[in-house]
């Protein structure tokens, strides 16, 4: 295959992946919109979450794989992640605290301003909240309070980012690691259920008491995204 050619290739457009991401975005939308709890149609939609980790696996190995075998260097793939997703983090940082400035002002609750103003400027770069800006403490500390979607940008660029060393690894270790993060996922699922005493769920690592659970469910997806386009696109 010539250099224009690979370069055709590693610029495909899956167009049926965008529909998917399309449709999973919508349902997104409405399970923040509309609340799970009034709609059993809902219920269970956060798993559209899970559909966007497996397509970003997918694509970003179709898009970069082959790139860092050749001796692409490490800190340019990053550049390029990081410009990609940048803008939408501070897009969504923006808007989010600008919202959350206007509640407070409309509502007359309390914040703490040192606090709220640190929170932003960390998310800025990629730093989920460290402390609850909210007087008193809501209870439930969400990894990005003003902008709570952003904890799945957040997710897929930590796991985008360790592609640097997943792409080199052979299909059986793929599916060997894969295996290992989902059944860790299930494991602190279960784990979640037992001890809160609320029903299953998979629906984890939005907030600070089930950060950690997040890290098996991105990378279970994500490489499950690999692993069906090597399937699909390379069998050998």
């Amino acid at each position: 295959m010539t250099a224009m050619n690979q370069a055709r290739s590693s610029s495909q457009r899956f167009y049926v992946l965008d529909g998917m991401r399309g449709i999973a975005a919508i349902i997104v939308m409405l399970y923040h919109y509309i609340g799970s709890g009034q709609s059993r149609l809902l219920m269970n939609s956060y798993i559209a979450v899970d559909l966007f980790f497996i397509l970003s696996g997918f694509v970003i190995y179709h898009a970069y794989a082959k790139a860092l075998r050749d001796g692409m260097p490490a800190g340019v793939y990053a550049n390029k992640r990081i410009s990609r997703l940048a803008p939408t983090v501070a897009g969504g940082v923006v808007l989010g605290a600008i919202a959350m400035l206007i509640v407070f002002a409309e509502t007359g609750r309390a914040f703490n301003p040192l606090q709220f103003t640190l929170t932003h400027i960390g998310h800025f770069a990629f730093i989920p909240a460290l402390s609850d800006y909210e007087i008193p403490a809501n209870g439930t500390l969400e990894l990005f309070p003003s902008n709570p979607p952003l904890w799945s940008i957040f997710y897929e660029f930590v796991a985008s980012i360790a592609f640097i060393w997943i792409a080199r690894l052979p299909k059986w270790r793929l599916v060997g690691t894969c295996l290992a993060a989902f059944s860790l996922y299930l494991f602190c699922c279960l784990a979640l259920a037992r001890l809160s005493g609320n029903g299953l769920t998979a629906n984890v690592g939005w907030s600070h008491q089930t950060f950690f659970f997040g890290f098996p469910r991105v990378f279970s997806a994500f490489l499950a995204g690999i692993i069906i386009y090597r399937l699909v696109q390379n069998p050998a």
